[in-house]
């Protein structure tokens, strides 16, 4: 679970929390509102949490392909052989020339 599904969570479960509690008639009514806000607030705050890593992840995407496709032009249009290997020697890329 990662911090943003946490606070969610957390967020979620005061504001259960407060529900449970003005069913019960165990807190006055401004402790009540403390707990809601509370509860809200972590939820508000997990949702922009979430959409600013989905926009991120986004970005870095984009910027990943970007950069992708430059390397290939790169090694496409070489004029010399190129081979590249990974960890395990396998070959992952090549050009016409090699």
């Amino acid at each position: 679970m990662n911090s943003i599904e946490r606070i969610l969570l957390i967020g979620v479960a005061l504001i259960l929390l407060t529900i449970l509690t003005s069913l019960l008639g165990w807190h006055s009514h401004e402790m009540l509102l403390v707990a809601a806000s509370l509860g809200a607030a972590l939820v508000l705050s997990a949702a922009l949490r979430l959409r600013l890593q989905t926009k991120t992840g986004k970005v870095t995407q984009a910027a990943l392909l970007d950069v992708e496709a430059r390397v290939t032009g790169i090694v496409e249009s070489a004029m010399d052989a190129i081979i590249t290997v990974d960890e395990q020697q396998r070959i992952v890329m090549f050009n016409t020339a090699a």
